[in-house]
């Protein structure tokens, strides 16, 4: 059997990111149909702008050019539908896949790869972020990118991959300001090979170069509101990514499969000589720098999308760990410790991770901060089961206008309450108004025609809706 692998090493090498890749892309598309949450409307929103126009209108976003650059063309070749926009957000985590498989095979040999394509494919935060019309998967995607360009630079040492991973870095540090996080561990890492070698060398020139075509990216960014970071907030972002449930859930075995993956791997790294240095880098060094810079100014947001690449580098670490336990040479009678460790710690991992994808296929949008998650979809099938005839929908607030601008048709034109509606008083037409909470009407001449409150599911939200008319 090893015979018959070893011979079709190369066609089997070519099959595993292929085959990962589609079980990733079949776990992202399970939940294609759910509602839209208020950061994907705001990015399918801004495709009907210009690319500076979506960065000047983005509403407290991180998001930088290079990002609705990609949406924009994306959404001209197959729309701005919620099933196509999500689909390249799965498209690239599938291809950050490939370039993880790649790194870790050409490192750490086929076993590190395959690995690391299998726990990538069913990590549940790049199932979710899949799933989600959102910068993750594409900042994924440059990381792993980034690092596999990048470990050919230093061990070819040839000046067309300087030139590629420099590009790389540069369409990072436009895609999101997360990014500089992954330039600071990457630089953390030549500079630990190179030590004194790395100004002798003029290998600091890419890094500068990265850096100075991020400075207009500064200026156009819309960074987000005030932003409070503590050590509770540190666990509810880990809970969130690792297991994607809130922290004062985690109990049970749940938590015991957490505590044995966290043990296992610290365990495994203390018994293994070839470290994984650039996951490890990516892992510890932005969670603890966005920390820092989140406890000092405000204005910096210590959550999940910021950190969208560190559920990756922690797979790739567990993947490196067991690949080099496979390899281990060790005497027949320790044989079974060999074997034990390789056999809990893929079983931990797996299951951590089935627990997490199902968490992630119930939950869908939840949104951690507000406690629930919007049901736009859902709303917007019934107010259109309920009109009689093309009846606009004005919305109360800008997130509600967001999240059902998404589903606007023909029939139905979705209004902002914030922005001039008074034309539907002058032509006398009905129209629906929906609000999250139960309020006043907007204006004395309105008479209700109809009221309706809907509880769609266990996560959404109550909406109100009512039928108005003038007196």
């Amino acid at each position: 059997m090893k015979q018959f692998f070893l011979e079709r090493r190369h066609f089997f090498c070519l099959l595993t990111p292929a085959l990962f890749g589609l079980v990733y892309l079949f776990l992202c598309m399970i939940n294609s149909n759910q509602s839209v949450n208020l950061v994907e409307s705001q990015n399918i929103y801004l495709t009907r702008f210009g690319v500076f126009d979506a960065i000047k209108n983005a509403p407290q976003s991180a998001n930088l050019p290079f990002y609705y650059l990609v949406l924009n063309l994306w959404s001209h070749v197959l729309g701005n539908a919620v099933y196509s926009m999500r689909l390249l957000s799965a498209i690239f985590g599938a291809a950050s896949i490939f370039f993880a498989f790649k790194w870790a095979k050409y490192k750490y040999g086929a076993k590190a790869g395959i690995f690391s394509a299998f726990f990538l494919s069913i990590c549940p935060f790049m199932v979710f972020s899949g799933q989600s019309v959102q910068a993750n998967t594409l900042i994924a995607l440059e990381t792993f990118a980034s690092m596999y360009f990048l470990q050919l630079t230093i061990d070819t040492r040839g000046k067309q991959w300087w030139f590629v991973y420099t590009i790389i870095l540069i369409l990072g540090l436009w895609t999101h300001l997360s990014f500089v996080l992954v330039l600071v561990a990457q630089l953390i890492y030549v500079i630990s090979i190179y030590k004194k070698d790395f100004i002798h060398k003029k290998l600091f020139i890419s890094f500068t170069l990265a850096a100075l075509a991020f400075i207009p990216g500064v200026i156009l960014s819309n960074l987000p509101q005030a932003f409070d970071a503590s050590l509770s907030t540190l666990g509810e972002v880990f809970s969130e990514m690792s297991i994607y449930e809130r922290a004062d859930s985690l109990k049970g075995l749940v938590l015991l499969l957490l505590i044995s993956n966290a043990s296992f791997v610290i365990y495994l790294f203390t018994k293994t000589k070839r470290k994984p240095i650039m996951p490890v880098l990516l892992t510890v060094v932005p969670t603890t720098l966005l920390f820092v810079l989140s406890v000092v100014f405000s204005f910096v947001p210590f959550s999940s999308q910021w950190l969208a690449f560190v559920p990756a580098a922690f797979c790739m670490i567990i993947s490196v760990l067991l690949a080099t336990q496979m390899n281990k040479r060790f005497k027949r009678r320790f044989l079974y410790r060999k074997y034990f460790r390789i056999i809990f710690g893929v079983l931990v991992f797996v299951s951590t991770s089935a627990i997490g994808v199902y968490k992630v296929s119930q939950k869908a949008n939840y949104d951690f901060v507000s406690d629930f998650r919007p049901a736009a979809n859902l709303l917007f099938e019934n107010i259109d089961i309920l009109s009689y005839e093309n009846e606009p929908i004005v919305a109360s607030s800008e997130e509600l206008y967001y999240e059902l601008s998404v589903y606007e048709n023909s029939k139905h034109q979705v209004i902002n309450s914030a922005d001039d509606w008074g034309g539907l008083l002058e032509n006398g037409k009905q129209f629906w108004y929906v609000s999250t909470s139960d309020e006043t009407l907007p204006d004395s001449k309105l008479e209700i025609e109809e009221q309706i409150t809907l509880n769609l599911d266990k996560y959404s939200p109550s909406y109100y809706l009512y039928r108005l008319s003038t007196r």
